[in-house]
C-alpha cells in the first residue's frame, strides 16, 4: 500500500495536530480519530466510512483500516486507508499509512490500486 505522504493535504493534517496538542483537544488521544482524520474525516460533504477497524499489536501501537464505497466522485468509487499508529504519553502520532482507490467502471483501474484514479 502506499501513500503520498506529502502535499498541502499532509501539511493541513500535521498543522491540525500541532493545534490540537497545543490547545488539548482530546482528539488525538484516540488512535481511530487520528488514523480518519488523517484519512480525511470528517470532510464538507459528511461523507464517513462504511467499515473502521482498530487493531492492536501492542498496547501502545494500533493499526486503524477504513473502508468507503459508494463515494460522490467522478472517478474513485472505494478508498480504503491504512494508518499505523504509535502512542506517546496521552497522545498517538501517526507512524506510517497507506492508501488504495477503486475507481468507477470506465474511469481506470476497477481493481484495488495504490495509485488515484484518473
Amino acid at each position: 500500500m502506499a501513500y503520498e505522504l506529502e502535499g498541502p493535504w499532509l501539511i493541513w493534517f500535521c498543522q491540525e495536530h500541532d493545534a490540537a496538542l497545543e490547545a488539548g483537544d482530546r482528539w488525538i488521544e484516540d488512535p481511530r480519530q487520528v488514523a480518519l482524520r488523517l484519512a480525511g474525516y470528517p470532510n464538507p460533504d459528511g461523507a464517513t466510512p462504511d467499515i473502521v477497524g482498530v487493531y492492536w499489536p501492542q498496547p501502545d501501537k494500533a493499526i486503524v483500516v477504513s473502508l468507503a464505497t459508494g463515494l460522490h466522485d467522478d472517478s474513485v468509487e472505494a478508498m480504503k486507508v491504512r494508518v499505523d499508529l504509535v502512542q506517546r504519553g496521552d497522545v498517538w502520532e501517526v507512524e506510517c499509512a497507506g492508501g488504495q482507490w477503486r475507481c468507477w467502471s470506465g474511469r481506470d483501474h476497477w481493481f484495488w490500486a495504490p495509485s488515484l484514479c484518473s
